[in-house]
């Protein structure tokens, strides 16, 4: 994640392109609070920092329990929550 400015920039870049075209972003291999926060805000958000991969038995019963999702992290904010539901499952499965 961004390592330089001309990294930031493309990371940017593909995320309009995303929202210019009504298409879902997601950024993979989020797994630190500063990545989190360096994204900008409408895409989603998969990675080690949100929750770990688990085989897909565990991911959907993870599912049918309903069990809650956690907060996102700090350096993220309430204002830009915008990370899909699925994309912060306790354990990182997506529906």
């Amino acid at each position: 994640m961004p390592a330089s400015v001309t990294s930031t920039k493309i990371l940017r870049a593909v995320a309009a392109l995303a929202r210019d075209l009504d298409l879902q972003c997601v950024v993979e291999g989020v797994e630190t609070a500063a990545q989190l926060a360096a994204l900008p805000p409408g895409v989603n958000v998969q990675g080690y920092l949100l929750g770990r991969p688990v085989p897909p038995q565990e991911c959907l019963e993870v599912i049918a329990s309903g069990a809650g999702l956690p907060a996102l992290p700090a350096a993220r904010g309430a204002a830009r929550s915008s990370t899909s539901p699925a994309a912060r499952s306790p354990t990182g499965c997506r529906s």
